[in-house]
């Protein structure tokens, strides 16, 4: 169930005291800076986790990839940060991403970094209404295509202890292609 957005109740002054009105830039102010629904949805993922999967660098057989990811909210329960070791085509990979949800923009937003790369990656996402999925919209740089390119993601909550998470890019023919699948199971809260 999907919690109600929250009211930022106003203060109340002491017996006696001349009440002072709150301007309203400074309760929009004091909403923006504070979690809210969403960032407790985010929350849920909060703790140790192992996955499986396959990525497809390219057309044909897939490369099979597994690893293990923790989960754990940060700066007052604001932003969800992700570490994540795994190991693909043999080598090892560790990375970090963030999620946030701007109480501004309305919009979920999203980095991701890791040993395989030296970039940054950037993206906003929406959530459906029902709390089950986040799909998120990705620039990043292809040093295959030797370009910048989009990309898609479509994390699916299954439950508390399990998701998934999809990851779409142009294909050889640049359609929409998947380029990896992995499926979450959580190992500890």
């Amino acid at each position: 169930m999907i919690p109600p957005e929250p009211t930022i109740p106003a203060p109340v002054p002491p017996k006696g005291a001349t009440e002072i009105p709150v301007p309203p830039e400074v309760a929009a102010m004091m909403e923006f800076m504070m979690p809210g629904p969403k960032h407790a949805w985010l929350s849920e993922k909060s703790g140790a986790w192992t996955f499986t999967g396959r990525m497809w660098m390219s057309p044909g057989a897939p490369a099979d990839i597994g690893g293990t990811a923790t989960f754990e909210m940060d700066l007052g329960g604001r932003f969800l940060v992700e570490q994540m070791r795994s190991t693909a085509m043999g080598q090892q990979m560790d990375a970090r991403g963030t999620t946030g949800f701007n109480r501004g923009n309305k919009q979920f937003q999203l980095t991701w970094m890791d040993s395989m790369g030296t970039q940054i990656i950037y993206g906003t996402g929406a959530r459906s209404a029902d709390g089950k999925t986040l799909e998120s919209s990705f620039e990043m740089f292809d040093p295959m295509a030797g370009r910048t390119i989009k990309v898609r993601s479509v994390e699916t909550r299954v439950d508390l202890d399990h998701f998934t998470f999809e990851m779409f890019g142009p294909g050889a023919d640049g359609k929409e292609a998947k380029s990896m699948e992995l499926s979450y199971t959580r190992a500890t809260k």
